[in-house]
């Protein structure tokens, strides 16, 4: 048995030294390698083993535990499924009374985190908490409309939800028939429940409210209702809720004809009983126009709403896979694209349509088929056939082909926009050798702005990048830092300190080759040639 620990060590070196080793035996092995009078070979296995900590155990009598282990193997596992996800839509909700008026606002969020916002402008004199109950109301009237099944209510007024809950008793008459209406209107759920949240958690429905109290233009992807009048019959025993007659507004066939005189309110034929009359409001009044699901969408809507799936094994496992992309929002399916637009899934006979009407339509140009499904995707519309629709209607343009193959290149060369930055573009170069001059000043730095054309010159003793950088530092404080710099391949400018400066500075240096013919040296001794006016540059150096 040591023997075998020793080759197994041998040939396992790289175990025994990265990871902590438990060797279990029937056999006393540490007793065995730990005898300090061990002799011959256990001596020379202890001393080969010493480098490596292991830890020796002892096997225990193992026939219980062979029965266990037995069991355990060739059992049959009786295996549960879990239980389904059950998905609540959350409904945030408030109301708000201005000087204006009286307003609220609504926030549905659905399972995914898709999110439907609405404002509900009150046009009647009423307390805070009929806002509140109106703005549940609505909420609950559109959720039932998209056909919720289970909704969670937050709001930061306490009287509302503890009402709704039944935990408080309702002693305002008007209070008592919301009550009553909205649990009415919850009877149509699967489940719902009423919970309090802080106004911080609270601050989006709160600025919907406040938008529909101020009256104020309504931003876009904001839905905006009008209520003319309460969701319930107020109560003469209650001041919660006044409709005065100014403040209805009328139905076409009530209106008044423009040659009949307005009876005066202070007359006795005046009749202040039918101010405050006002009818019940419907409950199952649609809110929204429901398109039919074109016919390709129906398995997929069946999978979501029912869990439906064909007998075919593929055809079920692509709705599977494509109804992760789709979702349901006020009874019409909706597919999210890869950037996360929310496109409506449309039938291919009204996306043709489309698709003809940017083709070919009054502000129509004949786009190529990728961009005629771009456009139509971008704008919120989506239909499997897109791609192949818009190639069958390009191809079969009686325009695109006619003119396809015209040459569209323009008539003449496209020339460069000259850049109008001022001094964001420098040329930068030296000129000389020169005699010397005072100070021992051989050579002349120049640059030269690129639009203004403005010169900067000094003259150097040194033609080093040092000398250039000193130089650059002083056109950055006078002119700010360009964006680049163009120059010629001297080792002063395009390597070493000058263009380290460049990088670090996130100058850009471009470098453009000198024409052999002016940047050619002249042995006679006469001053070099360069594309500068050397004469201009005379007063600079003297």
């Amino acid at each position: 048995m040591t023997y075998g620990m020793f080759m197994v060590a041998k040939k396992l070196k790289h175990y025994f030294e990265e990871h902590p080793m438990t060797v279990v035996c029937e056999a006393p092995i540490s007793e065995i390698i730990s005898n300090k009078d061990a002799s011959g070979r256990i001596a020379k296995w202890e001393i080969q083993l010493s480098p490596y900590v292991a830890l020796y155990k002892r096997r225990d009598a193992i026939k219980s535990q062979a029965l266990a282990d037995f069991l355990v193997d060739w059992a049959e596992m009786q295996y549960k499924p879990p239980l389904p996800e059950i998905e609540y839509w959350r409904m945030h909700f408030d109301g708000s009374k201005l000087k204006e008026g009286l307003g609220a606002g609504v926030v549905l969020t659905s399972p995914k985190g898709d999110n439907l916002r609405y404002v509900l402008q009150i046009h009647f004199r009423a307390s805070n908490n009929v806002a509140e109950y109106e703005a549940l109301v609505h909420g609950l009237k559109v959720a039932k409309e998209v056909r919720v099944r289970r909704i969670i209510c937050y709001g930061d007024l306490d009287l509302v939800l503890q009402q709704c809950s039944g935990d408080w008793d309702a002693k305002d008459a008007n209070m008592a028939s919301y009550r009553f209406y909205v649990q009415q209107i919850v009877g149509f759920f699967e489940g719902c429940e009423f919970h309090h949240v802080p106004q911080v958690e609270n601050d989006v429905a709160d600025t919907l409210s406040k938008l529909g109290s101020s009256r104020q233009e309504i931003p876009p992807g904001i839905a905006l209702s009008h209520l003319r009048k309460p969701s319930v019959k107020p109560s003469p025993e209650s001041e919660s809720i006044f409709v005065p007659e100014s403040h209805v507004v009328p139905m076409d066939i009530d209106r008044v004809n423009p040659g009949t005189a307005l009876p005066n309110p202070g007359t006795s034929e005046s009749k202040p009983e039918e101010t405050i009359s006002v009818d019940y409001m419907v409950i199952d009044m649609p809110v929204f126009v429901v398109r039919e699901a074109p016919t390709w969408v129906k398995p997929i809507k069946e999978f979501l709403v029912n869990g439906g799936l064909p007998a075919d094994e593929a055809e079920s496992r692509r709705i599977q896979r494509t109804s992760k992309a789709c979702t349901i929002i006020n009874g019409e399916m909706y597919k999210r694209s890869i950037t996360g637009v929310l496109q409506r899934c449309v039938e291919p006979e009204e996306g043709k349509e489309m698709l003809r009407e940017i083709h070919q339509g009054e502000c129509g140009h004949h786009a190529s088929s990728r961009a005629l499904v771009a456009k139509v995707f971008r704008h919120g519309f989506y239909w499997p056939t897109a791609l192949e629709d818009a190639e069958d209607m390009v191809r079969k343009c009686n325009g695109c082909q006619r003119y396809s193959k015209q040459n569209h290149t323009p008539a003449s060369g496209l020339k460069t926009i000259p850049i109008t930055w001022p001094f964001a573009v420098w040329c930068l170069d030296m000129v000389g050798p020169f005699r010397p001059a005072r100070g021992n000043m051989t050579h002349i730095l120049v640059m030269v702005d690129k639009f203004t054309k403005w010169v900067e010159v000094k003259p150097i003793r040194k033609c080093d990048g040092h000398t250039a950088v000193k130089f650059l530092k002083d056109i950055i404080l006078r002119y700010g830092y360009p964006h680049s710099i163009i120059t010629d391949n001297g080792t002063n400018f395009a390597k070493g300190e000058f263009s380290w400066f460049c990088e670090d500075n996130k100058i850009r240096l471009d470098i453009a080759s000198v024409d052999e013919k002016e940047g050619k040296k002249d042995t006679s001794g006469e001053e070099t040639k360069r594309p500068w006016n050397v004469a201009l540059l005379r007063p600079f150096y003297s």
